[in-house]
């Protein structure tokens, strides 16, 4: 028969490195926790036109329609630097623009390279589908769902993702893919000099939705219904 471990006997055994294994353990769980940050925010949109996101820092970006008045954003931050990051918002006129950044106080003895390694940062938002949306983000990868009045992006490393789309859009990503699924009825033309394209949508002169990249692959098509 098998001689099964005994728990207790061996707490009595070794006390001392029970209680310094608990205490790995403790250690390293509120380590996590103090790496992780989470930011809320909401704003009135019914004086709003645009919102701009614009950020070298971001990772990921996950946009929303609806139909409310409302922007809502929430952010998710992970990594070394978490508590160092900051969301500047500006609202001049009729945009409401939001960027990413450090603490002045951030020490100057990490470099940007090194603080950008140290971070995660994922903003979810949604926006009313009545607004013009502009996301500037190099490193980005970039998911949307549901109609706005135009979007626009400009990435270069991540892919760039459109689902249930109508209305006007320019997109451009350097090395990323595109994949677009528009509701009927939505023109639009594709060019990648490297990549394959996959133009289902109808043409036009004045296409309304443009996509383009340099080695990534495009795929436009009508959303399935």
């Amino acid at each position: 028969m098998l001689n099964l471990f005994n728990w207790n006997n061996f707490i009595k055994k070794n006390p001392i490195v029970v209680r310094w294994g608990f205490f790995v353990v403790l250690l390293f769980w509120a380590i996590s926790v103090s790496a992780q940050k989470k930011l809320q925010k909401s704003w009135d949109a019914q004086t709003l036109e645009t919102v701009e996101i614009i950020s070298e820092e971001v990772f990921r970006i996950s946009l929303v329609s609806s139909e409310s008045d409302t922007v809502r954003l929430e952010v998710l931050i992970e990594g070394e630097y978490a508590e160092s990051v900051m969301i500047p918002v500006f609202q001049k006129n009729n945009t409401l623009r939001l960027q990413t950044g450090f603490h002045p106080f951030f020490s100057e003895d990490n470099d940007k390279l090194a603080a950008h390694k140290g971070i995660s940062i994922e903003m979810r938002l949604e926006i009313p589908s009545h607004l013009k949306v502009y996301v500037e983000a190099p490193i980005a990868n970039l998911k949307t769902h549901g109609p706005f009045k135009k979007l626009t992006a400009q990435l270069r490393d991540g892919p760039i993702q459109v689902a249930a789309f109508s209305g006007e859009a320019t997109l451009y990503t350097r090395e990323g893919n595109i994949n677009l699924e528009a509701i009927g009825g939505v023109s639009g033309a594709a060019i990648s000099k490297n990549g394959i394209v996959d133009n289902q949508l109808p043409s036009a002169s004045s296409p309304l939705i443009m996509a383009q990249s340099v080695n990534g692959d495009i795929t436009l098509r009508k959303t399935p219904e």
